[in-house]
């Protein structure tokens, strides 16, 4: 018992010591929980303050569990991701990332690292990938040590990461800016623009932008232009479309650029309410996001560097955007660069090209394009100065039309803008305020702004550029300064310029002048050497001028007179003797006498003699030749056998010759004595004396030739003819001279000299007479030789009076060879009878121009019947020929126009008879067919007769074809079947003696033509080939075959480009052709056949058809044997359509009117419209018909009626309907053959459809029920 208790008791305290160690074991597993509820809730609080996502991953079963910030990070909540597994990691884990993470965890769970971390993107539930950082720690193993559970945490870092990237991008950014910079520093500026290109390129693409560009503003900020442009790839360009820009088109953008305040827009849509114009633009070209950057220098913006996002909208962050500032100063700075040392190198290459040029216009030009270049205007004047004339004259022009040019070529000093200029000062304006509007010239020239700015020299004003431009409104300061930095520069140029061209100019006129003396000019040294002659000296001598150069003047004077020169030499040198008569002698040895003449001078800063020696050679001959002249007068005087007298101006005798002292009576020592010549006259006519005296006198008449009567010194009167002139020394009259007839014998034979003068007069009025005769007078005499009268003036222009009688009528050259008999029977006619003929002949000019000739001459016979030659008259009289023949082809033309027309006309009187004659044929026939049986013989007869009477339709539509014109209507066209058709109509007109075999290739394709002109060319040949047969007969032969052409052919037809033709050969065995005619077979109206056969117009018109379808057409032919025309035509693959014929359509229904004057007509369509199921009313009257309409029109659905009938016309009939019912509708039938097209005004009467006769059962059925079916209220 004891031992039991203390066991029990043993028990107990163990049992005790196990409940302390349980409750102290508790005490910790509480104060753990504790701590661990502590350290839960600190960590959910950590979580919920970082925002971080946490997870617990069960390793094998997959199981997932994440809190409420892990799915958000993703962009779900937890009940979009159930079920969540580790899959749902896997999944949305980037693919590169995952395979990183992989390997971290195995690494950690093999216990190589103490915890799991990277940092990984996964997929956002919008698509875009976000940034975590992904830790995580195995909690829990098993007894193997394999990891059982993996606890961790999501935290997003995708904004730290964007920064980092920012960062990073900017600092790669300003090292690419950097770069750059230096590069432009360094860069030549002619390399500006591709390294400012590759720039836009660079940051373009660095910044993600789909479109970088530049624009730069002109006309003080009113337009700008986009200068620099790269795009991405698959972006359209907009540099082209984006020039001239007025940027008043977005005053919200310009306020930003003014204020060098860059404009990013991340989203384009949400641009402010002011900005609503620029949105709209930006929203126009799919842009979407942009930033631009203003380019400044030194305060004034000139223009902004931009970047578009056009795919997807961009964000920028600050550090970019300051990158891209720095960017543009660079650019704006090298810009600035390149205009500054542009300018500069424009006046380097204007100092050279000034340098170089060789006149003053040249030089005018020269500074007139570079200040247009260094100002950006498009055009200019340059004036200069004129104070002759007090004012600006235009001098050299560029880019102004003429029309301006003479309205601005001058401006007077008294104008306002002229004084503004004189006194220095430049004029920058609009030209609208300056110019004179008043000029239509001025306003169409359309200029905008015009800069003027005077060019000085040495403080005067010499000169002025005015540049001006037709776009710009304003002129840029850049330019101002450019134009006066220029003009500050040319002033002396131009001066320098101006007085070498002066220079220039007098040298050349001093030159000119020292030429053009026909003296002997020489320069000599005061040695005697020659320094300088003039081209005169040189011809006349024979020297060249490297010859004369230090030539003594004594080489130039003859041998035998040198000393005689030399002393008059040495005298001139030392200034005693100016003048010298010693003779120059040339080269050749010639003397040529001459008076030598001298003067010093300086001449190139030396003293010289000027020399001068004129050649006396003509003046000594003149003086010569009146001394022996003057002996001559006098001595034909003294023999002439009549009277002559010299006085002076009072009328005294100063000369008189031996017959006048014998005619008058008075000795030669009287009249000496100073006799006035008025003594001669007779009281009564001193009057009329003094009066012609005076008027000769005064030299108003410089001759007369009058009838006196004079008085002798015995006294006794006698009849004379004066003949006095005024005798004019130096110009002036210093008296008369004259010669007296004595008429006294003459008058005597008064009516003889009458005669004569009557005789010279007809003679006179005769050869004026020829003179006017629009013809050509010619004579021949006895012997042949033919003397030409007058000439027409065709014949003037190309023959002269000896040619024209030599080659017409002597050797008969000009006479078209087969005229020469005619002309030759003509003479003969002529030479044997006195008669008179008008033969008409042709001749040939030397240009080959063929003239008819009408010769109209009568024979002449001597009293004795000899003959004595042919007076004639040629006239030329081809165009009376021509027109009589073009008047005969006229007529000829109008003949056949109204033979056709004849012909059209009775053609379509006859078809209309014929076709109303089928029409009732044609639907007795085919309502025959149907209703017998096939089998029945009668359905045979019928069907035969249904052929018969579509062959007589057929052949009424091929004689209308044929008689009627009609435009070409090209179409596929089988040539097979046109011969057919062809040879059905012309086998009855061609005669039985001539056979026709047919070789037709049935493979030859198709050409692409008109059927009926096709048609046309086979019977005009056939027609031809027959004509030729008829009188012995023979063998017409028709080919068709299709060919290639080949090398030989091409050669011979090189028009012939296509693959393959259609060959057509139609061949005779007739009468053939000779070279001359097949030369000319294809030229309008010409024939060989006769009167009546034949227009000339046939193969003309084939040859025109056949060259309108790209085709060629040969012959080949010999007399005797026949001829063969070739026609080739292109093939085409296509196939002619081939007509179906249609079935019946099914039973029809409703009630017809119809209308027709044939009795048989009626009664057929009577039976046809009922066996097809219509009700039908027929009537064989219009008038009838109406009033039938009037009564039951609400009965009828349709009315057909015939075109021509005796009471009305079918149109009339129907106008007649359209009024009683405007909603019946009409087909129009006729059988006329003229094609009658449908109208509005036809429509207007209800006429829906028109037929032509004869027609089908089928096909009236088919429209009948069409129409119908068309009728809206009959439906």
């Amino acid at each position: 018992m004891h031992k039991e208790k203390a066991e029990l008791f043993s028990e107990q305290e163990r049992l005790h010591k196990e409940s302390a160690a349980l409750r102290k074991k508790l005490t910790e597993l509480q104060k753990r929980v504790s701590s661990l509820e502590k350290s839960e809730s600190n960590l959910k609080m950590v979580l919920e303050a970082t925002e971080a996502g946490s997870w617990d991953w069960e390793i094998k079963s997959g199981k997932l569990a994440v809190n409420e910030e892990w799915a958000a990070i993703l962009g779900f909540t937890l009940e979009e991701l159930e079920p969540i597994t580790i899959n749902t990691w896997v999944d949305r884990c980037h693919p590169d990332d995952l395979a990183i993470s992989n390997q971290l965890i195995e690494e950690h769970f093999s216990g190589k690292t103490e915890h799991y971390e990277m940092k990984a993107r996964m997929r956002h539930k919008l698509g875009h990938w976000v940034w975590v950082l992904d830790r995580g720690k195995v909690f829990e193993r098993d007894a193997k040590g394999n990891p059982v559970r993996m606890i961790g945490s999501h935290q997003n870092i995708t904004q730290k990461k964007e920064s980092e990237k920012a960062v990073e991008e900017s600092r790669h950014f300003e090292q690419l800016v950097s770069k750059l910079s230096n590069q432009f520093i360094m860069l030549h500026y002619e390399k500006i623009d591709d390294l400012i290109n590759s720039t836009l390129r660079l940051i373009g693409e660095f910044v993600l932008a789909d479109r970088s560009y530049i624009f730069q503003f002109r006309n003080e900020l009113a337009l700008m232009d986009n200068s620099y442009e790269w795009c991405a790839e698959g972006i359209e360009p907009q540099i082209d479309q984006l020039q001239e820009i007025p940027t008043d088109m977005a005053p919200w953008w310009m306020d930003h650029i003014k204020n060098n305040r860059v404009i990013h827009i991340p989203r384009i849509s949400e641009m402010p309410p002011e900005a609503s114009a620029e949105q709209e633009l930006l929203a126009s070209q799919d842009i979407k996001s942009l930033i631009v950057i203003p380019l400044i220098a030194g305060s004034q913006p000139f223009g902004y560097i931009g970047f578009d996002a056009v795919s997807q909208e961009r964000h920028w962050q600050p550090e970019i955007i300051s990158v891209l500032e720095l960017a543009g100063g660079i650019i704006a700075s090298a810009l600035k660069r390149k205009q500054i040392e542009q300018f500069i190198k424009k006046e380097l290459d204007l100092a050279i090209r000034l340098s170089q040029s060789s006149s003053f216009q040249e030089t005018l030009k020269i500074c007139l394009q570079a200040a247009i270049s260094a100002s950006g205007m498009d055009c200019g004047g340059i004036y200069l100065v004129n104070h002759q004339e007090q004012r600006l004259t235009l001098a050299d022009h560029e880019g102004l039309s003429e029309t301006f040019v003479k309205q601005a070529k001058y401006y007077r000093f008294d104008s306002p803008n002229v004084k503004l200029i004189r006194k220095g000062k430049p004029i920058y304006q609009q030209y609208g305020n300056i110019s004179d509007k008043r000029h239509k010239s001025i306003i169409e020239e359309k200029l905008q702004a015009i800069a003027i700015v005077p060019i000085s020299f040495k403080g005067e004003v010499i000169a002025c550029l005015n540049i001006a431009s037709h776009s710009q409104c304003h002129i840029p300061d850049f330019s101002r300064v450019a134009l006066e930095t220029l003009a500050s520069h040319i002033g002396s140029a131009i001066m320098q310029a101006h007085h070498e061209k002066e220079i220039e100019v007098a040298k050349i006129n001093l030159e000119t002048l020292f030429n053009t003396v026909e003296d002997f000019l020489f320069i000599v040294n005061m040695e005697g050497n020659v320094i300088h002659t003039n081209d005169y000296v040189r011809n006349r001598l024979g020297y060249t001028a490297e010859e004369l150069q230090n030539l003594h003047v004594l080489s130039f004077h003859p041998q035998d007179q040198q000393a005689e020169a030399k002393a008059n030499i040495e005298g001139m040198l030392a200034g005693t003797e100016v003048s010298c008569l010693v003779p120059l002698i040339t080269r050749s040895g010639t003397r040529i006498p001459v008076e030598t003449k001298v003067t010093p001078g300086i001449w190139n800063n030396q003293p010289v003699l000027f020399g001068m020696s004129r050649d006396v050679s003509e003046r000594m001959r003149s003086e010569m030749a009146l001394k022996e002249s003057e002996k001559r007068f006098r001595e034909l005087t003294e023999l002439l056998p009549l009277p002559l007298f010299e006085t002076d101006n009072s009328g005294r005798i100063t000369y008189s010759n031996q017959k006048g002292y014998e005619i008058f009576g008075y000795s030669k020592q009287e009249l000496d004595l100073g006799i006035s010549f008025f003594q001669f006259c007779p009281p009564g006519d001193q009057e009329k004396w003094l009066a012609d005296f005076e008027s000769v006198k005064a030299g108003t008449t410089q001759s007369i030739s009058k009838e006196y009567h004079a008085v002798k010194k015995d006294g006794n009167t006698f009849p004379i003819l004066l003949y006095a002139s005024s005798i004019i020394i130096n110009g002036i009259v210093t008296g008369a001279r004259g010669i007296i007839v004595d008429l006294t014998e003459l008058k005597a034979a008064e009516e003889a000299v009458r005669t004569s003068l009557l005789q010279k007069r007809i003679v006179n009025e005769f050869q004026s007479l020829i003179d006017n005769i629009p013809g050509t007078v010619y004579r021949t005499n006895e012997k042949g030789n033919t003397t030409m009268l007058s000439m027409i003036g065709d014949f003037e222009a190309h023959y002269t009076i000896a040619d024209l009688e030599k080659d017409l009528f002597e050797t008969g050259t000009m006479i078209h060879p087969e005229d020469h008999n005619a002309v030759s029977v003509s003479n003969m006619t002529l030479k044997s009878t006195k008669t008179s003929q008008a033969l008409i002949y042709r001749i040939v000019m030397k240009n080959g121009e063929l003239r008819w000739i009408e010769d109209r001459k009568t024979s002449v016979f001597s009293s004795d019947g000899q003959y004595r030659g042919v007076d004639g008259i040629l006239f030329d009289i081809t165009n009376r020929i021509t027109a009589q023949e073009e008047k005969l082809q006229l007529e000829s033309r109008l003949r056949k126009t109204q033979r056709l027309e004849t012909i059209g006309t009775l053609a379509g009187g006859i078809a209309h008879d014929f076709n109303n004659i089928l029409t009732p044929i044609l639907g007795y026939a085919e309502m025959g067919e149907l209703c017998s049986d096939k089998e029945d013989s009668m359905h045979e007869y019928f069907t035969e007769i249904t052929k018969a009477a579509e062959r007589a339709k057929n052949l009424v539509a091929q004689i209308l074809t044929f008689s009627r014109t009609s435009e070409s209507s090209p179409d596929i066209v089988s040539v097979q079947s046109v011969i057919e058709e062809a040879l059905k109509l012309l086998r009855p007109s061609i005669p039985s003696t001539i056979s026709i075999e047919q070789y037709i290739e049935q493979s030859c394709r198709n050409v692409f033509a008109d059927s009926s002109q096709i048609h046309q060319i086979i019977v005009n040949l056939c027609t031809n080939a027959f004509q030729a047969m008829e009188q012995r007969g023979g063998v017409l032969t028709i080919e068709l075959r299709e060919v290639k052409p080949d090398s030989d052919m091409h050669k011979m037809l090189p028009n012939l480009q296509a693959e393959s033709y259609m060959q057509l050969r139609i061949s005779d065995t007739g009468t053939g052709m000779d070279e001359a005619i097949m030369e000319r077979i294809f030229e309008p109206f010409f024939t060989t056949k006769s009167v009546g056969k034949g227009t000339g117009l046939g193969l003309s018109v084939v040859h025109g058809i056949i060259k309108s379808f790209h085709g060629e057409i040969t012959v080949e032919s010999q007399p005797g044997i026949g001829s063969t025309f070739i026609v080739y035509l292109p093939v085409v693959n296509e196939k002619t359509e081939k007509t179906i014929r249609q079935k019946l359509p099914p039973e029809g229904k409703g009630s017809i009117l119809f209308v027709d004057d044939e009795p048989a007509t009626l009664r057929m369509m009577t039976l046809m419209m009922t066996r097809l199921g219509f009700r039908i009313e027929a009537r064989n009257s219009p008038l009838e018909a109406l009033e039938l309409f009037r009564k039951k029109r609400e009965q009828f659905n349709l009315v057909i009626t015939d075109l021509t009938m005796p009471e009305m016309n079918g149109i009339d009939f129907a106008e007649q309907l359209h009024k009683i019912s405007s909603e019946t509708p009409v087909i129009l039938m006729t059988g006329y053959g003229k094609d009658i097209e449908p109208t509005d005004a036809l429509s207007k009467y209800g006429i829906r459809r028109i037929l032509k006769k004869p027609i089908n059962l089928a096909q009236i059925a088919s429209i009948i029920n069409e129409v119908l079916s068309n009728t809206p209220h009959l439906n």
